[in-house]
């Protein structure tokens, strides 16, 4: 499964300060602080979304589901 989130992390700063809380278990990340809007993107086996918001709020920040993908098992 792959989310899609736009967030409003504006520095490498504030990445710094959620990373250690976006280090799950089975869990791939990446945030693109150059994109408008800058996107989240979740891939994991389960769906994180609502503990991915929660810890975002959490922190005082904004985090809203764009998208999300699903794939078949391989």
């Amino acid at each position: 499964m792959i989310s899609v989130f736009k967030t409003n992390v504006q520095s490498e700063v504030e990445l710094h300060k959620l990373k250690p809380m976006l280090n799950f278990p089975n869990v791939n990340w990446n945030l693109d602080l150059y994109d408008c809007d800058k996107i989240l993107r979740i891939d994991s086996q389960e769906n994180v979304n609502e503990v991915i918001i929660s810890l975002f709020k959490k922190l005082g920040f904004n985090c809203t589901v764009l998208e999300v993908f699903y794939s078949p098992p391989l």
